[in-house]
């Protein structure tokens, strides 16, 4: 096999006697690489660490006549070259790691246990930990021990590449979100009971089956399922009831029995592989072209794992398409085309406004990182106050005390949930509790295409105050002019969006972390803009020109012109060019010859 560009690259950049950290994505070739690795070192021996015991298999291929293996059942010669073993074999065999000068570990993001430690720490070795999702189950970037950290290639680059199948990723629910202060977490991840209560009172399961149904999931394609429990299998298996092609893996059944499934499933003309999480690590199924993920999962690695799963190219079906559909609000939480850049630490606020040099700019931005989201007891809040979503607004406990509160301090809970609607409790300090009714935007099966990394897609751009509770929205059509709008809450401006773009999938780009959406891109740099719109006197029909006139204000006055220069350039900008216009003063550095450039073509 030769090897591929960014194959031979990462190989290059690992560096002797360190610890390296290699980001790798599914599909991208980790077995050949770890190959590659050892043809390159030529150790004397070298420790091949996995944690499963199919993968181990596979591993051995690729050296025929020089390979042993510390693994339960197995024979074990210390005098071959390449060993390649079990976690747990290894920890309960005592081998003397001292013999090894280049260990490879695979999979290691799941692997970081102090036993994993003492193998990678060994002096005068070199270290290469191989992963796809390089996150703690906190969701932090692994770090620990690391020397050196190494990503060839992303995800989206495999797909640019055609080395993974186009994948389409669709969503109907904010399950996750709707429901965070019932989801109760033990062993980092949300207990059972939580989920059993959730997924029953939202009838999620049932949704599963619909969409089955819908679109002939069991019969037309192959298509892997994720729940998070046995038991919530055996109930989705009940609800199929003798439905064909439906097939179970999971740690109950026997080796045996899950062999047989696996094998059943793909030489099935269709069919469903349901399973708990037991093939989301080292499971390669060309046939599958479709996952509904049912999990409810605070792990992102876990997910990122999962939602790649149908993506592997099918020799017989070189034009497959992938289809993702998320029942559980994942999507919200996690980006599938992450190249963890935004998993880095991020910086105070405080430190993200001194970066500016526009001491007006700066000085904006450092009170808004103090100013507080306050909410008037016994009233909606801000974000439901004027909202079509939100209905019902009810006192059901105590008096309100008319005083203003601390957005935090202020406890939300969902009480009840039915198709199609939320029902909430806002209970203040005081002892005061509000109950409202929030509606859904989504039909139970209505599938809206979420991810998409296709160009010239249509875009909202979000730009929220924290001191004022408002957001304005940007929307960007291609082959239209650009339309602009005030939401007060999320869900609304997610629902206005639909309808705006009349369900074709489009881009969210938003100065802040927007938790309940699907598909945002944050851009800090859009922060700029906050501090200079008048959010007291907005007009929904001239948004954009008066964004526009803000930055041209702030860039007039940094270059030194004055101020009267920016009648004269405002006047030139129209609802035909407001893209354009837009764009321009949205870029960080402007210099006075770029600046009158620009209007220049708009003056005649």
């Amino acid at each position: 096999m030769e090897p591929r560009q960014y194959q031979s690259q990462a190989v290059s950049e690992v560096i002797p006697q360190q610890v390296n950290l290699m980001t790798l994505p599914q599909r991208s070739g980790k077995s050949f690489i770890a190959k590659l690795i050892i043809d390159r070192f030529k150790p004397k021996h070298v420790l091949l660490i996995c944690g499963y015991r199919k993968i181990i298999e596979q591993l051995s291929d690729y050296f025929p006549d020089t390979h042993t293996f510390i693994l339960s059942g197995k024979q074990y010669d210390p005098t071959q070259v390449v060993h390649i073993a079990s976690y747990q074999t290894l920890a309960n065999r005592g081998i003397d790691l001292s013999m090894y000068d280049l260990v490879i570990v695979d999979e290691y993001h799941s692997r970081t246990s102090q036993a994993v430690h003492d193998v990678i720490l060994q002096p005068d070795t070199t270290v290469v930990c191989l992963t796809g999702t390089p996150l703690t189950n906190g969701n932090k970037l692994l770090s620990k021990h690391i020397d050196n950290w190494i990503q060839p290639v992303t995800v989206k680059q495999l797909l640019d590449m055609g080395y993974i199948a186009p994948t389409k990723f669709f969503g109907n629910s904010n399950l996750i979100a709707d429901n965070a202060s019932e989801l109760k977490t033990s062993r980092m991840d949300f207990t059972e009971e939580a989920v059993d209560r959730i997924m029953n009172k939202s009838q999620t399961l049932q949704h599963i089956v619909d969409l089955i149904d819908s679109k002939q999931l069991n019969t037309n394609h192959h298509t892997l399922v994720y729940l998070n429990y046995i038991s919530t299998v055996d109930k989705l298996v009940e609800l199929l009831g003798d439905r064909p092609n439906v097939f179970v893996v999971h740690s109950k059944l026997s080796d045996k029995h899950q062999k047989q499934a696996i094998t059943d499933y793909t030489a099935a003309s269709g069919g469903l592989l349901i399973s708990v999480r037991s093939i989301s690590l080292g499971f390669d199924s060309p046939i599958s072209d479709t996952i509904i993920f049912g999990l409810l999962t605070k792990i992102h690695s876990l997910a990122l794992q999962i939602l790649w799963r149908a993506s592997t190219l099918n020799p017989a079906n070189p034009d497959k398409v992938a289809h993702v559909y998320d029942m559980t609000g994942q999507l919200a939480t996690v980006n599938p085309f992450t190249d963890f850049s935004e998993y880095k630490k991020s910086n105070p606020c405080s430190n993200e406004c001194e970066k500016i040099t526009n001491p007006m700019e700066r000085y904006f931005c450092l009170e808004s990182c103090k100013q507080p989201i306050l909410v008037n007891c016994g009233t909606p809040s801000m974000a439901y106050a004027e909202s079509d979503i939100a209905n019902n607004f009810t006192v059901i406990a105590g008096t309100p005390c008319e005083e203003k509160h601390q957005l935090w301090d202020v406890k939300y809970i969902n009480t009840e949930q039915s198709d199609g609607s939320i029902l909430k409790q806002a209970s203040y300090p005081c002892g005061c509790v509000t109950q409202f009714t929030v509606i859904n935007a989504l039909a139970p099966i209505n599938m809206i295409e979420l991810y998409t990394e296709e160009s010239n897609l249509p875009s909202v751009t979000i730009l929220y105050s924290k001191s004022a509770g408002r957001a304005i929205g940007i929307l960007d059509q291609p082959g239209k002019h650009l339309k602009a709008a005030e939401f007060t809450d999320s869900e609304k401006m997610y629902a206005g969006c639909l309808k705006y773009f009349k369900q074709q999938p489009f881009h969210i780009v938003s100065n802040v972390r927007m938790p309940k959406l699907p598909n945002v891109t944050v851009k800090s740099g859009l922060n700029a803009f906050v501090p200079l719109i008048d959010w007291d006197n907005i007009s929904a029909s001239s948004i954009v020109k008066q964004i526009i006139k803000a930055k041209l204000e702030s860039i007039v006055e940094a270059l030194g012109m004055k101020r009267g220069v920016v009648y004269y350039k405002i006047a030139l900008v129209t609802k035909h060019n407001e893209r354009e216009c837009l764009a321009f003063v949205s870029q960080d550095t402007i210099t006075r010859q770029d600046f009158f450039s620009f209007f220049e073509q708009y003056s005649n």
